[in-house]
């Protein structure tokens, strides 16, 4: 049984937000859903005395959301060594794997003060023992629940998992939270969306005990709710061994998705998957062309990029990233630099400031990273990026001042280094039918109270914020939005098309394009009619992708300030 009966001490700020503060000693052998505390954060320490008691045993369980996952930032740690007294991080219950980054998942003696590590899943394990000599004040630490948590599929086997049921939106699954997953195994698992919505999604990695036509160990993935349904188109069978050549994004053509499981004696890692949930029939690209050139792709700054370079160091191992932003040093550059501005990747992975520094402690496999494999090295790339956002409106993003690329080579013999990403390749033309595009529809500024329907329906002069994006790791690629248009129907003609961006530049007096960074593109516009229909809008938008290193006039275009049109409803009869 869950038990929510806490000893709260008292609250501090951090960042202008309260945080609670909880003792370990206090909820030995407890549950704690850290959802409905306040901003899904608390600061927990090992006791509220001077020193923790001699001979504890203390495990600690704390839950969030199905869509979140937990940040733990290390504040203070003073213990015996690790062979007397530790705190231990599990991903999962206890019998988990430890979390990311951590020797063992212990955190004792004098650090990793500062360092910041990430669950996969929406649970994770805590447990403090020490000896009969304790004398310490033991350890404190940060903890924030965060969106976009990951599913194990052997803690949901029979299962089904609705996403707009848990506000969501996409997920990442992987087969077990153990280093290997179990034998003798039978597990499956249903998603399900909105009628409307169909599944996409992409394999991280797939290690699979390997038998002839996958006898022994496979997965299943099915176009449907049951084992009866058709397999993915793409896929065709059975999947087992590495499978290095599923790179594909494969799309389902209902709004469900069943994978089943099956292990016998033998062991593995299993797979991790990315599946997104996904609007259809709204969102049209094409294709771009490309000219040769040998810019690279590495910074979009005004200064010079050895200088931002020498403020951010960036380490990393086989499971995560480990980057650093000096902000005194960057401030030199930029005196009015906000931490809150940098993010790695998507917008949702910050860093936190310590001491003057900006840390990013994220996965490897997180933050929209991208992977390859290049003479037997594992290279994983990403880009950090300072995104400049409004003053007076900070959902906004008004343009990006730097985008540095950062690279992780992980050697086959087990050797790990990280470094800025200086890769040049030849750009070549991109099919856009190679990259999944998805566009979503939302009532508020801060893209949270999601709308959904073909047509689009919503009250005449409502705005309604639209965001289109890709979810391609790959940031050798950059989508650009060439133009959204409305109709009325699907099948209206020509002169009954309404342009809100034509050319990559609003068009339409109460259009406005938010933000564009190279996989997303976000703006407003005020919701209308059809003089001759009342139901509802069908939105259109053309993207084209080309290659980072494209500095063709297509792929760069800047807008030109033209007179705009006013929506004008009896400008609508046509």
């Amino acid at each position: 049984m869950s038990v929510f009966y806490l000893l709260l001490t008292f609250s501090f700020i951090q960042m202008g937000r309260c945080v609670s503060v909880y003792n370990m000693d206090t909820m030995c052998g407890q549950t704690f859903n850290l959802t409905p505390i306040p901003n899904g954060m608390m600061r927990l320490k090992t006791t509220q005395n001077a020193d923790y008691a001699n001979n504890m045993n203390c495990t600690l369980i704390l839950t969030t959301g199905l869509a979140n996952h937990f940040t733990f930032t290390v504040e203070s740690v003073h213990t015996e060594s690790c062979g007397l007294d530790y705190l231990q991080i599990m991903d999962g219950n206890i019998t988990a794997t430890v979390i990311p980054g951590l020797t063992d998942g212990k955190i004792c003696g004098s650090g990793p003060v500062g360092r910041v590590f990430r669950s996969f899943g929406n649970t994770v394990t805590l447990k403090f023992v020490s000896d009969s000599s304790a004398v310490l004040p033991g350890f404190s630490l940060h903890i924030e629940e965060i969106a976009g948590g990951g599913v194990y599929m052997e803690s949901f086997c029979g299962k089904t998992i609705d996403l707009p049921s848990f506000h969501m939106s996409s997920l990442r699954l992987r087969l077990t939270q153990g280093a290997v997953y179990t034998p003798s195994l039978n597990c499956s698992i249903l998603f399900t969306t909105r009628p409307s919505e169909r599944f996409e999604f992409h394999f991280g990695n797939i290690d699979i005990e390997n038998c002839t036509r996958c006898v022994c160990d496979w997965l299943e993935v099915r176009d449907g709710i049951s084992r009866q349904s058709p397999y993915v188109s793409g896929i065709g069978g059975k999947i087992c061994g590495n499978r290095s050549d599923l790179t594909s994004v494969y799309r389902t053509n209902g709004n469900s998705l069943y994978l089943l499981f099956v292990s016998d004696l033998g062991v593995g890692v299993g797979f991790n998957i990315t599946i997104v949930s996904n609007h259809t029939g709204i969102l049209e690209s094409t294709q771009s062309t490309s000219t040769t050139t040998s810019k690279p792709y590495i910074s979009t700054s005004a200064a010079p990029l050895h200088k931002i370079q020498e403020a951010i160091s960036v380490s990393c191992n086989e499971n995560s990233w480990t980057i650093g932003v000096n902000m005194d040093r960057l401030r030199k550059i930029y005196p009015d630099a906000k931490a809150s501005d940098i993010y790695l990747g998507e917008n949702r992975c910050k860093g936190i400031e310590l001491a003057g520094v900006l840390l990013f402690h994220q996965s490897l496999e997180d933050c929209l990273s991208g992977r390859g494999l290049h003479n037997g090295v594992s290279t994983f790339t990403n880009e950090l990026i300072y995104a400049e956002h409004d003053p007076v409106h900070p959902f906004i993003i008004r343009h990006y001042r730097w985008t540095i690329g950062v690279e992780c080579d992980v050697q086959p013999n087990g050797t790990v280094s990280g470094s800025f990403s200086h890769h040049s390749t030849t750009p070549q033309s991109i099919s856009a039918s190679q990259y999944p595009v998805n566009v979503s529809f939302y009532l508020d500024p801060n893209f949270t109270i999601e709308i959904s329907g073909t047509p689009l329906k919503a009250a005449t002069g409502t705005d309604i914020y639209v965001k289109v994006f890709t979810t391609t790791a790959d940031w050798n690629t950059v989508m650009k939005v060439q133009s959204c248009y409305t109709i009325p129907s699907p099948n209206a003609t020509e002169n009954m098309k309404f342009d809100l961006i034509k050319d990559g530049c609003e068009i339409d007096t109460n259009t406005h394009i938010i933000s564009q960074s190279s996989h997303e593109t976000r703006f407003l516009f005020e919701d209308f009619e059809y003089a001759d229909s009342h139901n509802g809008l069908y939105m259109k938008c053309e993207a084209i992708f080309c290659t980072s290193l494209d500095w063709s006039t297509r792929c760069r275009q800047k807008c030109i300030p033209v007179v705009r049109r006013n929506v004008k409803r009896e400008e609508m009869i046509l």
